[in-house]
């Protein structure tokens, strides 16, 4: 693969790990812009742990609308429950796969 990742990738679905932090998904953005692309504008971030990471441990949150360093959007879900994903993507995605 060649060129920014944002410009060849077009969804990304993260795990979180053990150390994740609060401004995890920020961090996407910001490594999107070194590399010279667009932040994605859609980022699912799946939730394993818990604290510290934020989020509670088997959930899965999609964020979206980068504004700046963080999104300004995000939907939280427990994992086994559908995260309906907007345009371009248009459907459910079933997260019972991830439990």
């Amino acid at each position: 693969m060649t060129g920014p990742v944002s410009s060849t990738v077009t969804f990304v679905c993260e795990p979180t790990a053990r150390s994740s932090t609060p401004s995890a998904a920020s961090c996407v953005i910001r490594s999107s812009r070194r590399d010279g692309a667009d932040p994605l504008p859609r980022y699912p971030q799946i939730h394993v742990h818990g604290p510290p990471d934020p989020h509670p441990a088997g959930s899965i949150t999609l964020f979206s609308d980068p504004e700046g360093d963080d999104y300004r959007e995000n939907c939280t879900r427990p994992l086994g429950k559908p995260l309906t994903l907007p345009a371009p993507f248009a459907f459910d995605l079933d997260t019972a796969d991830f439990l």
